[in-house]
């Protein structure tokens, strides 16, 4: 079994009449034989993915969130997450390639797999009311930073085990109506700089060895209708 043991220490804050708002959370998280996915070799030809235990492990962390109404029209929000995880036990085994048998290794200087250490966010919107209805503009971003792909030993010896960072920016215009507030109809871009990146993947050194990369959602817009009853 995984155990852990939380310490948190929050803020929050209300000021100017309840028109501005920060959150913050710092955290620290200490992980005894902490449950992982990991990928091993079985033999020349064949590879499995587990679940494995590692020793134990650290994660220290800071969330934070800011939201402001500068007037009753206009609304920001900024979000920033930031991680410092690290295995300080994490003993594992390999296969030999010349004897064929499981040696053991020490897998405690690798990054956590799928973890970035940076995540920002930014939203502006802003809202009117008319004659006609309730009319809203939106624009977001966000920020995720590098993330490791290896699940086996030794993958972090590649440079091919490292995703880049990236920024996606989303808009969104929508309309409500003035009699029933139950009815909205949107127009919106998600990627709006049809920006190409890598989501995800997973690299794979032995046997005959893989890169396998998932390729980010392009450009995409639409029109959503919605009711809410």
């Amino acid at each position: 079994p995984e155990n852990v043991t939380n310490y948190e220490l929050g803020l929050k804050l209300d000021a100017l009449d309840s028109r501005l708002r920060f959150n913050a959370a710092l955290y620290s998280m200490d992980y005894e034989d902490m449950q992982i996915t990991i990928t091993r070799q079985l033999n020349e030809i064949n590879t499995a993915s587990a679940i494995a235990n590692a020793g134990q492990a650290t994660m220290n962390g800071l969330e934070m969130e800011l939201s402001y109404l500068p007037t009753a029209n206009w609304f920001f929000q900024a979000r920033a997450n930031f991680i410092d995880a690290k295995y300080d036990e994490f003993d594992d085994i390999v296969r030999d390639p010349q004897g064929g048998e499981f040696v053991p290794i020490d897998r405690s200087d690798e990054d956590f797999a799928y973890l970035p250490e940076k995540t920002f966010s930014l939203v502006g919107q802003y809202t009117r009311d008319t004659s006609w209805g309730e009319f809203s503009a939106r624009l977001s971003g966000a920020y995720k930073d590098d993330i490791y792909i290896g699940l086996e030993a030794g993958a972090d010896a590649s440079a091919s085990s490292t995703l880049d960072g990236y920024t996606l920016w989303n808009a969104r215009v929508a309309w409500r109506s003035a009699s029933q507030h139950d009815i909205e109809v949107a127009l919106y871009v998600d990627n709006l700089t049809d920006k190409e990146y890598f989501g995800t993947g997973n690299l794979q050194l032995s046997s005959q060895g893989t890169l396998t990369l998932v390729k980010g959602i392009e450009r995409t817009y639409g029109v959503q209708a919605s009711y809410r009853f």
